[in-house]
């Protein structure tokens, strides 16, 4: 304990007790060491207790979920308190025990109180044990990452500690006083001296060779004795002593303080200050061992408290067997897994809570198929009686090469189905066996009508249903599920039949939830729609109806119609041939004119041609006019001369008289022919003023000829060219009424088969 600050802890009796004796010089103290490595546990506590204080809530919730769920046998005695108060309490109780981790004075007292009142309330020892490995998983849990060895092994000390001096408190039974007990109050009962040292004697020789390990100690906490199995106790373990405490002799223990093994000797000190705090048991931890302690006083014959005896028993593998057959016996009888156990003669000698409930729920039929079956008796009966061929039965269950078998019971309307495993000893030898039930009933059953229901649902019947009321749990809540499930499909098929008989006044009327309901708003929607859409269509119908009649009249009209228009039709076709016969005709005769047309073109060119010559001719007879006019101008001056000349000759042989009269006679003829010269040049003159004006007037004839002979050719070339459109236009025409004779040909066709399609 001396590497321990919580070692006071270890075994503290509850309640106060008086005031310790004062300390003697003799005892011996705790190491230096010791004192140096104590506060590295309490600061491992103090720190991770500060870091997980913020989830101080999660904590204690995590604790009790985990602890009343693996040992539900635990969660009653808790009836009196609610769960949030007990919380509290928990959570109160964490942080008192981490405030007072170094005062041990103020945390002793408190701690061995509740202890007491835990015994109180019904907890067992073995309860602190499953508490204290839920709590060091909660506290790894939410300490996450920061968890270590250090924490874990800091915790399961304190929490060690704390358990045992909680135990303390516990009320002990009533004990055999240790025999070096008795040797003290003996001397009164006996008639001598001699008497009483014999018995002392007796009972010393007895203290030394008994298999208990026994170890006296004064007040003042020395040890003044050892018996021999004491010294092999702690020699055998002296090693492991020795990590623990330093410099640890056992041949050297004899007049040694008991301080020594304590880190705070004053809890002991007070403990054993008042003998009305004895005898007190314990365990205690050590390292890898677990000792049993009974510490009981030593009285003389006057009453005097001289001293005490502790009583040492190694218990490490016994109470590991404990606690380990202490977490199977809660594991099992908390199971909800039904299991029962008989010994190696196949007689029951267990079953737990959850398979005695299966049998209390299933006596009335078994009764009928075991008559005087008890339940409540069932403990030491035989299995045999409930086997056709016990023989069989029991070469079953001893045979290890045929076990674990799994068998499945029909009894009467009951299904068991069963798993039977063989319970072996410490040296493997056969103990007994241990069976597992599972009821079977309600899921056999439950199948059953699950199979009829889901094959009448494949047959299209959805009035089949399941009946709830006879399963409980989950087939209850699935027959439930698959019950409406049927509901619905029920109410859909005779929505989907009445709509096949042409009733859309139908819906789905049941109420439902999740898809049903949507399916139901989906379904009834439909309906509806289809209620409007039909009324529609019977609406259109009537509509239809009167436009049919309509249509029937107006296709009488129309056959008329197209009769007569067939008839137009054949008697246009014929204008249209005649017309195209026409069309062609004219389309000839405007290519012969386009050819004639074209050939007056050519001779109008030409006869411009011979006009434009017949122009320049006239042009040059007029020049040559105007040149004779010209030369009769000459010749009149010339006859103008002559007769000037004449005269002067007449004169000139008037003069000469006689002798000139024959000149006289020439002068005057020249004179006449000069005369007559000038008359005749008048005469031409005139004649060719005359030609002159009317080759003039022939010219311009001729000039209005070629411009008229122009303009005709120009109409003419006009004319030629109309006709050669005509002409183009009209082969044109010929070709479209052509085409319009082919589509009336046609159209007469389809109208022919018009009117007979509307007489049809």
């Amino acid at each position: 304990m001396g590497d321990d600050p919580l070692a006071w802890l270890h075994g503290e009796a509850g309640g106060d007790s008086a005031d310790a004796p004062a300390e003697k010089p003799a005892r011996k103290r705790r190491s230096a060491a010791a004192e140096k490595s104590a506060p590295d546990t309490a600061d491992l506590i103090e720190s991770s207790f500060e870091l997980l204080a913020p989830h101080g809530g999660e904590l204690v919730a995590k604790f009790y979920d985990t602890l009343f769920e693996r040992h539900p046998e635990v969660e009653p005695l808790f009836a009196g308190t609610s769960r949030e108060e007990q919380d509290l309490k928990l959570l109160g109780a964490l942080q008192l025990a981490v405030a007072n981790i170094r005062k041990p004075d103020v945390l002793g007292p408190v701690l061995v109180e509740l202890g007491h009142k835990h015994q109180g309330y019904g907890v067992l020892p073995e309860h602190f044990e499953a508490a204290g490995g839920i709590l060091l998983e909660t506290l790894a849990e939410l300490a996450g990452e920061h968890w270590n060895d250090d924490l874990a092994q800091a915790w399961a000390t304190t929490y060690t500690d704390i358990s045992e001096l909680m135990l303390s408190g516990y009320e002990p039974d009533e004990d055999t006083t240790m025999a070096a007990e008795s040797v003290a109050v003996l001397a009164p009962q006996q008639g001598d001296e001699q008497t009483v040292r014999s018995e002392l004697n007796k009972m010393r020789s007895a203290v030394d060779g008994a298999m208990t390990a026994i170890m006296m100690v004064d007040r003042e906490l020395t040890i003044t004795y050892m018996n021999e199995s004491a010294r092999t106790l702690l020699r055998e373990n002296e090693d492991e002593l020795r990590k623990i405490y330093r410099g640890f002799d056992v041949d050297n223990m004899i007049g040694m303080s008991a301080d020594f093994f304590h880190a705070d000797p004053s809890h002991q000190q007070r403990l054993l200050a008042d003998p009305n705090n004895l005898p007190w048991r314990t365990d205690i931890t050590v390292g890898p061992l677990k000792l049993a302690l009974n510490v009981t006083a030593i009285i003389d014959e006057q009453g005097n408290y001289l001293g005490n005896t502790l009583e040492m028993a190694d218990v490490t593998e016994t109470r590991a067997r404990e606690a380990e057959n202490a977490r199977l016996q809660s594991a099992i009888k908390g199971a909800t897994t039904r299991l029962m156990m008989c010994d190696d003669d196949l007689n029951i000698v267990y079953a737990n809570p959850a398979v005695m409930e299966m049998f209390r729920n299933r006596a009335a039929e078994m009764r009928q198929a075991f008559p005087g079956f008890d339940p409540e008796n069932l403990i030491g009966q035989n299995i045999d009686k409930f086997h056709k061929n016990p023989a069989h039965q029991r070469k079953l269950l001893k045979d290890p090469s045929m076990l674990p078998a799994k068998a499945t019971i029909h009894m009467l309307d009951l299904v068991f189905e069963v798993n039977a495993t063989m319970i072996l000893g410490p040296k493997g030898e056969y103990r007994g066996n241990m069976v597992e039930w599972v009821d079977m009933t309600e899921q056999f059953n439950a199948e059953q009508e699950l199979s009829n229901l889901v094959k009448a649902a494949s047959e299209g019947d959805f009035s089949v249903s399941m009946d709830v009321s006879r399963y409980k749990g989950f087939y209850r809540t699935l027959g439930g599920t698959i019950n409406g499930i049927m509901i619905g499909l029920k109410d859909l098929s005779q929505v989907l039949a009445s709509m096949s008989r042409g009733d859309l006044t139908c819906g789905m009327r049941g109420d439902y939830d999740g898809l049903f309901a949507k399916f139901k708003l989906d379904v009834n929607a439909t309906v509806d729609v289809l209620r409007d859409t039909v009324q529609q269509i019977l609406a259109s119908s009537a509509n239809i109806s009167a436009s049919s009649s309509e249509i029937s009249e107006g296709n009488s009209d129309l056959l008329q119609r197209t009769e007569s228009q067939a008839s137009s039709l054949e008697e246009t076709a014929s204008s249209m041939e005649e017309m195209t016969a026409a069309v062609k005709s004219s389309a000839d005769n405007a290519r012969q004119a386009n050819q004639l047309a074209s050939s007056a073109r050519e001779q109008a060119e030409v006869g411009g041609q011979v006009v434009r010559r017949a122009i320049d001719a006239m042009g040059e007879i007029n020049k040559s006019s105007s040149q004779i006019a010209d030369i009769i101008s000459v010749i009149d001056e010339i006859a103008f001369q002559t007769n000037l000349l004449a005269l002067n000759a007449a004169v000139e042989a008037a003069r000469a008289g006689e002798q000139g009269r024959g000149f006289a006679v020439v002068a005057a003829e020249v004179r006449n022919l000069a005369q007559r010269s000038a008359e005749a040049a008048k005469e031409i003159k005139t004649l060719i003023k005359d030609s002159v004006i009317k080759v003039e007037d022939g010219s311009r004839l001729v000039g209005e000829s070629g411009n008229t002979l122009d303009e005709i050719v120009t109409a003419v070339k006009k004319v030629s060219d109309i006709i050669a459109e005509i002409a183009a236009a009209a082969q044109e025409q010929s070709l479209g009424i052509e085409q319009v004779n082919t589509a009336v040909s046609q159209l007469d066709e389809v109208t022919q088969k018009n009117a007979a399609m509307v007489e049809e």
